[in-house]
């Protein structure tokens, strides 16, 4: 738990749905009192680079996010795919608050899904174009390396990824 905000990582080599979801529902249980529920892994199901495809993330996709709608997550954070995505508010595998051009969302119904790209700047994917990423409200590859800031409140839970060429 920091400050309000519980956070949770699971192993997402592990495919054990029930694992996941046991450790999920035992870590909310006791942190009751907290504003936020943020979930952490590193394989992407919600990406727009090679491995979106991929069966593994669809299984992933088809059996991780019941169980963060259930549990009332808020935010997912993500990497693998090495390329910037932040998702529309996602509900049932569905686009429930499509968020083309907002800056911020109040109180929405569903999950906000963030992937990162490359914090080191080592390895970048490609976006894919033909694949359905309409889950995808911002997509980014402009192959330069880039870090989020996540700051929290009682009343926002703020995500800002910049930039940068630091040598």
């Amino acid at each position: 738990v920091y400050n309000n905000t519980l956070i949770m990582d699971i192993n997402s080599n592990n495919m054990s749905t029930a694992e996941h979801e046991a450790f999920l529902k035992e870590a909310i249980e006791k942190n009751q009192d907290v504003r936020w529920k943020v979930v952490t892994f590193h394989h992407s199901v919600y990406s727009v680079a090679s491995h979106a495809v991929e069966s593994d993330i669809l299984q992933r996709r088809e059996q991780l996010t019941p169980v963060f709608d259930k549990l009332g997550i808020d935010v997912v954070l993500m990497g693998h795919d090495h390329v910037y995505v932040r998702s529309h508010i996602m509900k049932d595998q569905k686009i429930s608050q499509n968020t083309d051009g907002l800056t911020s969302i109040t109180d929405p119904d569903g999950i906000l899904y963030v992937t990162a790209n490359s914090a080191s700047g080592s390895k970048f994917y490609n976006i894919k174009s033909d694949i359905d990423t309409s889950y995808a409200a911002k997509q980014d590859q402009s192959k330069l390396k880039s870090i989020s800031n996540i700051e929290v409140s009682e009343n926002e839970f703020k995500v800002t990824t910049y930039n940068y060429d630091a040598e």
